[in-house]
């Protein structure tokens, strides 16, 4: 039963239906008993940062309930597909910060004052042209404004960890685009 986060089918049919209908108490009582291990196993196997493992795993913990939502997740050996969706994610997320590299670390870092080259400063007004709106909302607010991320996670209703999450998100698209314009 401990493949299946203690669950049995009949508990896990019920929590499904608890998910699909909105109610997210028990979901958050199964998966974050599990939270701790899975960042543990990133640790252990993949070398993986506290940080890094946390932000794969809480990802993971949204993926899945997304796709317990969607009814795509049966019953057996839950906890050994959360971690593999934990793993997943955290290797594509290392690959792409190992391609992202060539842009300047330094970008999510430079000042007002800070004097670029022409040809640097046009590539870099392109990427943030091709920026989604919310992300250039996002951090024009956190890095122009100096609003921090919990005062900005309470004017999004949502929480520190999924503003910071979402923050360097919209720094790596941004290098992404930075990196295709030059």
């Amino acid at each position: 039963m401990n493949k299946n986060f203690g669950l049995t089918l009949a508990e896990f049919e019920l929590l499904l239906e608890e998910v699909q209908a909105g109610d997210n108490t028990r979901f958050e009582q199964v998966f974050l008993a599990h939270f701790n291990d899975c960042i543990n196993y990133l640790k252990s196997n993949y070398d993986a940062k506290q940080e890094d493992a946390y932000d794969a795993t809480m990802e993971t913990l949204i993926i899945f309930h997304d796709r317990m939502k969607e009814g795509k997740v049966t019953y057996g050996n839950l906890r050994f597909l959360f971690t593999q969706i934990a793993s997943q994610y955290y290797l594509r997320w290392i690959k792409k910060e190992q391609l992202t590299q060539t842009l300047p670390e330094t970008l999510d870092r430079i000042e007002a004052n800070a004097q670029l080259d022409r040809e640097t400063l046009g590539t870099l007004d392109k990427a943030w042209a091709q920026l989604g709106q919310k992300c250039q909302d996002l951090l024009k607010a956190f890095y122009y404004g100096n609003v921090k991320l919990n005062e900005l996670a309470l004017i999004a209703e949502s929480s520190p960890a999924a503003v910071r999450k979402q923050k360097q998100r919209c720094v790596e698209q941004l290098r992404s685009l930075f990196q295709q314009f030059s």
